[in-house]
C-alpha cells in the first residue's frame, strides 16, 4: 500500500505548488515537484549560476567518474534536501538511481547533491535539457530557469553502484536495467558483427536463417514468407551465405523477428526525425558551438543555421558516416 509522506517542502520555482512525496508498494520513492537547474560541479558553475558551486556533495574518492566532482553539464543528477532522511525516514544514499520524467520524456539520474532544507526539486543542467527544458538566457551565459511543477522523480533507495555509474551512458544503461527496461539490440552493432549467414530449419520444419560472427551463432530468424527472408538478407549485405543439412540443430540464440527493418534508408530518416524531436535541446547546444567561441560570436562561424542543425543532429544520433557532412566544409558556406 502506498504511503504519503507529510513534509514541509515547497517548489523552488513556484511556492504556490505543493510537492508530494509518496512511498510506493515496491519501496520506491515518488516525488512530484518542479526541477530547478543546478549548475554545481561544472567547471564554470560560479560564472553561469549566481548560486553555483564548484563542488557537489558526491565527490572523490566515492565519485569514480571524470573530475573531482559531478559535472552538471555532463552528468544527469538530482538533488535532495539536506533534511531528507530526518523528514522522510528514508535512507537515500549518494549515487542512488532515479527515473526523472516530464511530459513524454524520461531519463535516469543519480543522487549527487544536497540542497536547501526548505525546497525540493532540483536537477543538473544536462538533466533539465534532456527533459526538454532550456535553462539558459538568450546568450547561453547564465542559468535563469528550470522546469515547472510536474516533474516526477522515482528513486530506488540503496541502488547506488558508483563503480558503474561513471558517465551519462552508464547511468542510462544501469537505470534501464534496474527499472526492467532493457534496450533492444543495436542494429548497427549487429550488422557490423555478422560475417556469414546459415540457412537451416527448425524442428517443426519452419525455414530459418542464422547470423554468425565468425564461428559463433548470434541471431536467428524463422521465416514463413519470402519477404521475411529478403528482409533479413538485406540487413546483412556484406555477409556470406551457406546452406546446411536440414537435420542440423538450430543454434540457441535470439530471434530477430520484429527488429530488422527492410529499408535501412527509412530507418535512418525515422531515427533522424525522432532524435531531432526528442533531443532538440542537445542539438541546439551543439549548434551553439558553430556560432560562438567562448560565448562571443565568431566571424568565422557558418551563416547557414538550417544546415548546422541538420549536420549536428546527424552527428549526435550517430547515423552512418556516408550520411554525414564535414563541419569544416559547412563553415565555408
Amino acid at each position: 500500500m502506498t504511503r504519503v509522506i507529510t513534509q514541509p517542502w515547497e517548489d523552488g520555482g513556484n511556492p504556490s505548488f505543493k510537492p508530494t512525496v509518496v512511498i510506493l508498494n515496491n519501496d520506491h520513492v515518488l516525488i512530484t515537484s518542479d526541477a530547478d537547474t543546478d549548475a554545481d560541479g561544472s567547471p564554470d558553475a560560479t560564472r553561469i549560476d549566481d548560486s553555483g558551486q564548484l563542488q557537489t556533495s558526491l565527490g572523490k574518492p566515492s565519485w569514480k567518474g571524470k573530475g573531482d566532482y559531478v559535472n552538471a553539464r555532463e552528468i544527469p543528477y538530482y538533488v535532495l534536501p539536506l533534511n531528507w532522511q530526518e523528514v522522510t525516514g528514508v535512507n537515500c544514499k549518494l549515487g542512488d538511481i532515479a527515473k526523472l520524467t516530464y511530459k513524454d520524456k524520461s531519463i535516469y539520474a543519480i543522487y549527487a547533491d544536497k540542497g536547501p532544507k526548505n525546497i525540493i526539486g532540483e536537477a543538473s543542467i544536462i538533466a533539465i535539457e534532456l527533459l526538454g527544458g532550456d535553462p539558459w538566457n538568450s546568450s547561453h551565459t547564465k542559468i535563469i530557469s528550470g522546469i515547472p511543477h510536474g516533474v516526477t522523480y522515482e528513486i530506488i533507495p540503496n541502488s547506488a553502484n558508483l563503480n558503474i555509474t561513471t558517465s551519462h551512458a552508464t547511468i542510462q544503461s544501469y537505470g534501464k536495467e534496474l527499472f526492467g527496461e532493457a534496450p533492444k539490440p543495436n542494429l548497427s552493432d549487429i550488422q557490423k558483427s555478422v560475417t556469414w549467414l546459415e540457412f537451416n530449419r527448425a524442428s517443426d520444419g519452419t525455414p530459418a536463417i542464422t547470423a554468425y560472427a565468425g564461428s559463433t551463432p548470434k541471431y536467428t530468424r524463422h521465416y514463413k514468407t519470402k519477404e521475411l527472408l529478403i528482409e533479413f538478407l538485406q540487413a546483412f549485405p556484406n555477409a556470406h551465405t551457406a546452406p546446411v543439412a536440414g537435420t542440423n540443430a538450430i543454434p540457441d540464440c535470439p530471434d530477430l523477428t520484429g527488429i530488422i527493418l527492410p529499408d535501412s534508408s527509412d530507418s535512418d530518416a525515422e531515427q533522424f526525425v525522432s532524435f531531432f524531436k526528442t533531443n532538440y535541446a542537445a542539438v541546439r547546444k551543439e549548434v551553439q558551438e558553430w556560432f560562438v567561441d567562448k560565448y562571443h560570436y565568431s566571424d568565422n562561424a557558418t551563416h547557414n543555421a538550417c544546415v548546422a542543425h541538420q549536420v549536428s543532429c546527424l552527428e549526435l544520433c550517430q547515423l552512418p558516416q556516408n550520411l554525414r557532412i564535414d563541419r569544416i566544409s559547412i563553415m565555408c558556406i
